[in-house]
């Protein structure tokens, strides 16, 4: 990507030069000139509003660093602070990292040249701090807690909650044999919900088990493989998310299990495709719409110098649906 900087260096002159030829703002004598438009002629570099907004320290940019685009959740964040940004009157810059570092780094150089308010960082690795350590702006952590100093917010669901929500739902179910397919534990997040499923499980004297998943369908088709050879007696399960819910669900039922008469399964996320499933999955819900909501607003209240909490923690939701089913009660089965 040409920037007007690098137009600057070409031409022998200074950015502001460069601005008033593009704007044609004020008198620039008649050999910077020249240079000028022979080094956007030269380059291909296009003026456009972004980088006149810039140069008038208006840009009002907010920059959105995600993993990925495979993982739904991702997705629906997105979304959720896209819109929020538009209607405060801001510009989304999106990016993709996918636990690149020099991906990473790139991406805050752009935010940083181009005057960025914020950046909300969903991170997949926690130590970034090395990334951010000639950066100025400030970073809106969410959803994954990261190593940074640079951090003034952290926003995430109470991911502990939801796991022992969701090992104290199965039981309430009547499985008495559970398994966590745990996130990556180098994740915060999934450190939380693990902790709070062998609470969950330890209150009610149920055996601890769990294996370990990446957050991907692969992962969770693997893990569905490993409890079918080796914990085929398993009645529920945790998952670490849906998709990896959703790839357990399959092998299991493949594997001859059925859903939930066999076995009753329970995510995390709440993502669309936990709607369209057969059956359809419980799910531990997250609060992504107000979540990204507040994401924007911290960046916009740090802009004003509004004083702001260093953490936001948004409760979780059980939404049950048919991969799960509750126990009958004695009355139930008298009928």
């Amino acid at each position: 990507m040409v920037l007007l900087r690098d137009i600057a260096k070409i031409a022998g002159v200074s950015p502001s030069t460069v601005s008033r030829v593009i704007n044609n703002s004020a008198q620039v004598k008649a050999d910077k000139r020249q240079r000028v438009m022979e080094a956007i002629q030269k380059t291909g570099f296009v003026p456009n509003e972004l980088a006149r907004s810039f140069y008038n320290n208006s840009a009002k940019i907010i920059g959105v660093i995600s993993p990925d685009i495979e993982n739904p959740f991702f997705n629906d964040v997105v979304n959720a602070i896209e819109k929020e940004i538009y209607r405060m009157g801001y510009r989304m810059m999106m990016f993709f990292v996918n636990g690149d570092m020099e991906k990473l780094r790139s991406a805050i150089n752009i935010l940083e040249t181009l005057q960025a308010e914020g950046i909300i960082l969903m991170s997949n690795a926690e130590d970034v701090q090395e990334a951010f350590n000639n950066s100025t702006t400030p970073v809106v952590v969410f959803d994954r807690e990261a190593k940074n100093s640079k951090e003034f917010l952290y926003i995430h669901s109470n991911n502990y909650e939801g796991g022992r929500i969701a090992a104290e739902h199965l039981i309430h179910c009547g499985c008495k044999n559970l398994i966590h397919i745990k996130g990556p534990q180098k994740l915060s997040v999934a450190r939380d919900r693990f902790r709070g499923y062998c609470d969950g499980c330890s209150k009610h004297h149920i055996e601890i088990k769990s294996l370990e998943a990446d957050y991907t369908f692969e992962s969770g088709r693997e893990a569905g493989q490993d409890i079918l050879r080796l914990y085929s007696d398993v009645d529920g399960i945790v998952a670490a998310n849906d998709i990896v819910a959703v790839a357990v669900m399959k092998e299991l039922q493949c594997g001859g299990k059925r859903i939930p008469e066999d076995v009753q399964i329970i995510g995390f996320d709440d993502i669309e495709l936990s709607k369209i499933m057969n059956p359809e999955l419980t799910t531990i819900r997250q609060h992504v719409s107000d979540m990204g909501k507040v994401a924007v607003q911290a960046i916009i209240d740090h802009k004003e110098q509004k004083e702001k909490s260093k953490e936001i923690v948004f409760s979780v939701e059980l939404v049950e649906r048919g991969s799960t089913r509750k126990k009958k009660s004695d009355e139930d089965n008298k009928i």
